[in-house]
């Protein structure tokens, strides 16, 4: 098969350092995986989600401001397929996502939080446009394949209060894993949505 193939290349040229040429599909052209892989790698450490606004995790009773997300660049690019003009990616974590934000409740405490995303597949379709300067890619569809588990980390004021919040974080895990899918659809949009020439 195939991908079985392009996996099984893709895992030995990762362990063994060296070119991963072979990992791609035979008639697919290396330059647009080594775009998308210069691409991530200049993703800054952290990227503020979110600065002036609030979102409810809980409608109405809990709520987020100042996020912040780590961990994108260290998402791992692979090139499934490449019809025509367009590629079929995969985008894979190697390091836990984490965001963190101020929160507050309806009741009007408040206090940090942080939830680490330990596993992300993502993948879409991209369609390329080669140049002397680099390649240029426009997202045309994207989707979250899987997410893997989830924690969340409150912090409040006193022990007592954060004795009750490390209750409440369980109950937050839901939502939480709501969030990241819905943030990391967004961020698919913002970083691959139609980017200017990249060397490859």
């Amino acid at each position: 098969m195939p991908f079985a193939t392009t996996t099984t290349g893709a895992v030995l040229c990762t362990t063994l350092m060296i070119s991963c040429v072979a990992a791609l599909p035979t008639h697919c052209d290396v330059r647009p995986l080594q775009a998308l892989r210069n691409l991530i790698a200049d993703l800054p450490e952290r990227h503020a989600v979110l600065e002036t606004h609030s979102i409810e995790l809980i409608p109405a009773e809990f709520f987020l401001s100042n996020i912040n997300l780590t961990g994108l660049a260290f998402l791992r690019p692979d090139i499934q397929e490449c019809p025509k003009r367009n590629v079929f990616f995969q985008l894979e974590t190697t390091v836990p996502l984490r965001l963190t934000a101020l929160w507050r409740s309806s009741a009007g405490i408040g206090g940090t939080i942080a939830t680490n995303l330990k596993k992300a597949v993502l993948s879409g379709l991209l369609k390329i446009s080669l140049g002397e300067e680099g390649v240029q890619f426009e997202l045309i569809s994207s989707s979250v394949e899987s997410l893997g588990d989830v924690s969340v980390e409150l912090e409040g004021l006193g022990a007592a209060m954060d004795a009750v919040l490390s209750v409440l974080g369980a109950n937050l895990e839901g939502p939480a894993k709501t969030l990241w899918a819905a943030l990391l659809s967004v961020q698919l949009k913002r970083i691959l949505g139609q980017t200017p020439p990249i060397p490859y």
